[in-house]
């Protein structure tokens, strides 16, 4: 639940000691997010801090500085072997709660990634060579959706 009473989404599990760059140990919840392409998902899962949203996976990026076409590592955006949700990642750089999904019809590819970004820190000229991923689109700012703080009801 935000701040406001509105439900962020279904707990689906706990991620212990899942590194994500902003908080410890966050429930991972089911979040629905109504898109206006019908090629795009409705349901990804996302972590979910007292402050923010948060995500155990990188956004990498084909330009320096995190700028450029983004992508998400390839097991994460299309949901690991018999996930039934993929994963979203979040850019929470400058106080925001960008939503990055699997752009639609987007299939596996291999990128040299030039950046990445992990929550709120941009990591420029060092990035796993040849990483498989999918591209990405911004899909949402969760701030004009949800009010932190959060907590569980």
């Amino acid at each position: 639940m935000d701040s406001l009473g509105k439900k962020v989404g279904i707990v689906i599990s706990f991620s212990l000691g899942t590194p994500n760059g902003r908080c410890y140990d966050p429930p991972a919840v089911a979040l629905e997010i109504q898109s206006t392409s019908p090629a795009v998902d409705d349901t990804f899962s996302v972590l979910v801090c007292q402050d923010g949203f948060a995500t155990p996976d990188v956004i990498y990026f084909d330009g320096a500085d995190c700028t450029g076409q983004p992508y998400l590592p390839f097991s994460a955006a299309v949901g690991y072997p018999l996930s039934l949700i993929p994963r979203a990642a979040i850019d929470a750089r400058g106080g925001g709660n960008l939503l990055y999904v699997r752009e639609p019809g987007s299939g596996a590819e291999t990128i040299d990634a030039v950046s990445h970004l992990f929550s709120e820190e941009c990591i420029s000229g060092y990035a796993p060579p040849a990483v498989e991923v999918v591209r990405a689109v911004l899909l949402t700012d969760l701030n004009d959706q949800f009010t932190p703080p959060f907590h569980l009801d």
